[in-house]
């Protein structure tokens, strides 16, 4: 309760995220006049990454800092072209208002019922942590930092954002960036990059479940219903988006994805008005650019999903046409669309393996066997993220997940309507055996999600949520049939009973998740780097280290977290290493030559490092620390080091070897 009382306080923050999620891509795609007023709202985070990655480049490109004040002001900018584009088109409607309460009166239910889902999906997070918890891993610190590094040096821009988080060097990357860049225009003071970070991680299943929803209602919309049983689907697909921002700490990445079915709705509500003039196509191509744009710059991986499933579908069309020009004789029609599917194929073949720039992405090819190929199975027909679940009631929604997938791919592949979507699962699930097992082509394309496994089981809960709802409404449709009750009842009493069992049932593997990303244990769990006492030493140096001072110490012992949490500078921001930190590199591997060797204190004054954080050596991500940074341990302390905190297995000491009493 106090967990939930705690977040509570940060409400305005909370709707305030969720406002500049929302609000300037639905004011984009409203000036553009892309798609239903429902369609553009789900669609709205695409076009705001987009906007938020358009906008930070250019502001940095002239000297703007990026702040919640400069960024309100574009805003604003937006709002008014939006709303005078609106005033154009509403005078050319008739009973404007009339049809605004019509709208509202369809859409509220709608709205309140995503709402609900997304506050039962975000309980077990809100129910057992504030919003000051720090989750611990790889990929965490990074995001964590880059949110503080951005409020601090009012730099948002993908391409240089990242400028003093890779090391002791200046050496900066291409990263995408929009997750932080939005969380970086909230500004706490205090422990702000927490707040914003943790908050944002609730965002996505907002954007998840409202994508997901709104996209099975376009896809059958001869059942009124299918948004409701769109929401029991993310309930029976619990990998994602929550638990995979728990367990592996990929939140651009998930945030990005979150976004793909929303993108995909408006892609659907294009296709099927296929009658019009081709200046229109090329306007929507043009317009489609925005989207798919954003979604690149949430995550690379996000507009993979959509081309990747426009690949399938590409080579899966002349096939059915193909089949179809020979059930009717039609020999020429179907060589010409058999051979057009045939080119389409070997094209993204050639494309997915052939050398080039794109290996970058496809490249990532790990030497993966084909044992344990029953539990991959297992993962492939539940989509599971892999662990002990299996030995949990949890087991029963998995069961669950592959009848209803049989049952719904038996139906889709009866009616030509919806037959595409059985290949499209065919491709995805593809995509998920590439990242179990080596196979190539499906291993180039798990390569976009870097073939883990886990990312590629996100993926693959896009396209079997369709699947589920129509399996749902089947059987609902024939249990009304036979009870003689109506569609309506039997649909909403059973989607509340498949939300709350699965929410039931999935709370305490989600409570787990949250507490092994905060409280991993030592030695069991690989992303260990602190425990609650060494926590506690971290928050007291906010007090003792001097700004702008700072602190040398192996980044997977704690140290990388000393910025986020309590606003101190250090070395290194995160576990991995920089392409180009000559003088980091140095340091972690003879900083116990301090003594003997006069570069090493050359380096400490050059970087104004005036303190050093020890702790034993300990595993992280399946490796010793002191393999990867030798240097920072086994550091002789007794003399020329002043202690100024200790907590848990770890002390920070200041460094008095190199400096002069005055210096300091």
């Amino acid at each position: 309760m106090a967990a939930i009382v705690e977040w509570a306080q940060f409400l305005p923050l909370v709707l305030s995220l969720v406002a500049l999620i929302y609000a300037p891509g639905y004011s984009l795609a409203t000036i553009f006049n892309a798609g239903p007023f429902v369609v553009r709202v789900v669609a709205a985070p695409a076009w705001t990454f987009a906007f938020v990655g358009l906008t930070s480049m250019l502001m940095h490109r002239f000297g703007v800092i990026w702040s919640r004040y400069s960024y309100a002001t574009v805003l604003l900018v937006l709002a008014v072209i939006a709303s005078a584009r609106r005033a154009m088109t509403w005078r050319s409607r008739p009973r404007g208002m009339e049809r605004v309460w019509r709208r509202t009166r369809e859409v509220l239910p709608k709205a309140l019922g995503v709402l609900g889902a997304w506050l039962v999906t975000i309980m077990p997070v809100i129910a057992t942590m504030g919003p000051r918890f720090v989750m611990q891993g790889p990929d965490a610190p990074y995001h964590y930092n880059q949110i503080w590094l951005m409020a601090r040096t009012g730099n948002a821009d993908p391409l240089s954002a990242n400028e003093g988080l890779l090391g002791l060097s200046d050496g900066r990357s291409y990263y995408p960036n929009v997750w932080h860049s939005l969380g970086a225009l909230i500004d706490f003071h205090s422990q702000y990059a927490l707040v914003a970070g943790n908050t944002l991680l609730l965002m996505a299943p907002l954007v998840w479940i409202s994508g997901i929803a709104v996209l099975c209602q376009q896809l059958f919309p001869e059942n009124p219903r299918s948004w409701l049983w769109a929401i029991a689907a993310t309930f029976l697909l619990p990998a994602f988006p929550l638990r995979l921002e728990l367990i592996a700490g990929v939140w651009p990445y998930v945030m990005g994805i979150a976004a793909v079915p929303g993108v995909m709705a408006w892609l659907l509500v294009i296709a099927r008005d296929r009658r019009v003039s081709w200046k229109k196509w090329l306007e929507r191509g043009l317009i489609g650019i925005i989207p798919l744009t954003g979604l690149a710059m949430a995550h690379p991986a996000a507009v993979g999903v959509v081309f990747w499933a426009a690949a399938v579908l590409a080579v899966w069309f002349p096939a059915q046409w193909a089949a179809s020009a020979h059930a009717h004789g039609e020999t020429r029609k179907t060589w010409l669309f058999a051979a057009a599917g045939v080119a389409i194929c070997l094209a993204v073949i050639s494309f997915l393996v052939a050398p080039g720039p794109q290996q970058s992405q496809f490249g990532r090819y790990p030497e993966r066997g084909w044992e344990y190929l029953g539990h991959k199975l297992v993962v492939m027909a539940t989509l599971r993220l892999k662990g002990t679940d299996l030995n949990h009631p949890i087991v029963l929604v998995y069961a669950a997940v592959v009848v209803l997938s049989i049952i719904g791919l038996s139906l889709a592949w009866r009616s030509l309507r919806t037959r595409w979507l059985c290949p499209l699962w065919l491709g995805f699930m593809g995509a998920l055996l590439g990242s179990l097992v080596s196979i190539p082509v499906l291993t180039n394309v798990a390569s976009l999600h870097y073939a883990n496994s886990y990312r590629v089981v996100g993926t693959c809960t896009i396209v079997v949520a369709p699947l589920l709802v129509l399996a749902m409404s089947h059987l609902a449709t024939l249990m009304a049939r036979r009870l003689r009750l109506s569609p309506r009842t039997i649909t909403f009493a059973s989607v509340a009973a498949i939300v709350s069992l699965a929410a039931v049932l999935t709370w305490p593997i989600e409570r787990d998740d949250l507490q092994s990303g905060v409280w991993p244990k030592e030695w069991d769990e690989p992303r260990y780097s602190f425990d609650e006492a060494e926590l506690a030493m971290i928050v007291r140096l906010r007090h003792k280290v001097p700004p702008e001072r700072l602190v040398l110490g192996d980044p997977a012992a704690g140290t990388a977290f000393l910025p986020a949490v309590s606003d101190i500078k250090v070395a290194w921001y995160y576990m991995g290493w920089s392409f180009s930190d000559p003088d980091g590199d140095y340091l972690a591997r003879h900083f116990f030559d301090i003594r003997t060797d006069p570069r090493v204190c050359q380096l400490v004054r050059k970087h104004h490092i005036h303190y050093f954080y020890a702790d034993r050596d300990t595993m992280f991500n399946g490796a010793y620390n002191s393999e990867l940074r030798p240097g920072l341990y086994d550091v002789d302390v007794s003399d020329g080091f002043t202690p100024v905190d200790r907590g848990g297995s770890a002390a920070v000491y200041r460094i008095d070897l190199c400096w002069t009493p005055d210096e300091q």
